[in-house]
């Protein structure tokens, strides 16, 4: 008889040997993604309940790596928190919206940004990819907790394998 903590520990082993295979690809269209601070390096398999380092950024620091992304602004109000904060970033295509989360270290940490995505994988990457000039150690996190690579993200949205339909 198989008892939920049971099933949950086998569709945990389950979700670790598949990933990162087509087998458990959430379409593009379909992601809810963040951006989340992790450790420097991840395996292709990495999820978010996995025992990380994570380091840690100030917000105040993800922010500035945002905010230098060409094209990118802040929406939020000169004398908003940290958790009122929100941002945009305008792309060729789209744009792409975010919040901030905190951490409860001493001092407060950056603990990630839920992302509004409205334009193509591409894009999304090419945003990525500049603020981790600031902050490498960022990750995006999907909704079934797996983390994903800038590599694995571009292998399977950006030039997804053979069979796949280039999302947007």
């Amino acid at each position: 008889m198989i008892n939920e903590r049971n099933f949950v520990i086998a569709s945990i082993l389950q979700l670790k040997q598949c990933w990162p295979s087509t087998d458990l690809v959430t379409p593009y269209d379909k992601l809810d993604l963040s951006i989340v601070p992790g450790p420097l390096t991840l395996n292709d398999r990495a999820v978010s309940f996995d025992d990380h380092d994570v380091v840690e950024y100030p917000p105040e620091h993800f922010a500035e790596a945002v905010l230098a992304v060409p094209n990118s602004r802040c929406l939020s109000l000169p004398n908003a928190s940290w958790w009122e904060w929100k941002a945009q970033h305008d792309a060729p295509d789209g744009y792409i919206k975010m919040d901030m989360t905190l951490f409860e270290t001493d001092p407060p940490s950056w603990g990630g940004s839920l992302l509004d995505v409205r334009c193509s994988a591409a894009s999304l990457l090419a945003f990525w990819l500049v603020v981790r000039q600031s902050c490498p150690a960022t990750w995006l996190h999907d909704t079934t907790c797996k983390l994903y690579s800038p590599e694995t993200f571009r292998q399977l949205y950006v030039h997804p394998a053979a069979g796949w339909p280039n999302p947007r």
